[in-house]
């Protein structure tokens, strides 16, 4: 099972693309708690940046977390990852914070512009890696102005439902595109919630994502 399966009911309740100031986010780990709190949101994942090559300290980062736990005891604290795609068809992380991750989303970041490659490499990921979820899916083909075969697209959502990977609704970038979410749904593939939070001011009430509710 994975550990995101006992938290089903918050998968568009709760928020699940969260970055801290550990990276390019702006507020630190007790700020974000704080504010979630506030505005109602039950669970929120904390799912920084990581690469093989670190420019922060992520035991810190991990411990933070812990005790945002102890302080914080009516709100669901998960620490997850956003880890890049290579085109190697390998995730730029390393293998201990690989397995010591309770949610791991992974992405497309400065990938060239080969819609082949990124099929293969996307593919590769899926049948290789214990995956919870696709973050912002359909960034790579927004950026380069294209539109990805639909024989492609089938094939990834067969595989994203057999690997039981979720697509995430991402706020920030209003992806995917409506023809993925209905193609999604035929597929049985599951949504999760993905503000893609930078900024407290960016974490908001449930009422945002309500119309997606029927997508769990």
């Amino acid at each position: 099972m994975k550990n995101c399966d006992k938290y089903k009911e918050f998968l568009i309740t709760g928020e699940w693309h969260i970055h801290t100031n550990y990276t390019d986010g702006k507020n630190s780990i007790h700020e974000i708690c704080r504010k979630a709190i506030e505005v109602n949101i039950p669970l929120i994942c904390f799912t920084e940046h990581v690469s093989k090559e670190l420019s922060y300290d992520y035991n810190k980062f991990i411990y933070d977390i812990k005790e945002a736990r102890n302080k914080f005891d009516q709100l669901i604290i998960i620490s997850g990852i956003e880890t890049k795609i290579l085109p190697s068809g390998e995730l730029d992380i390393t293998k201990p914070i690989l397995r010591n991750a309770e949610y791991i989303g992974v992405a497309f970041h400065s990938f060239p512009n080969d819609i082949n490659l990124f099929y293969e490499s996307l593919i590769k990921v899926f049948n290789n890696y214990a995956i919870d979820t696709w973050m912002h899916p359909g960034l790579f083909f927004k950026k380069i102005n294209e539109i990805i075969p639909d024989s492609l697209l089938n094939s990834i959502f067969e595989i994203m439902r057999e690997k039981r990977i979720m697509l995430e609704i991402n706020k920030k970038y209003d992806l995917p595109p409506k023809k993925w979410i209905d193609k999604a749904r035929i597929y049985g593939v599951n949504f999760v919630r993905g503000g893609d939070i930078h900024s407290i001011e960016n974490l908001k009430p449930d009422n945002e994502f309500t119309k997606f509710r029927f997508l769990i």
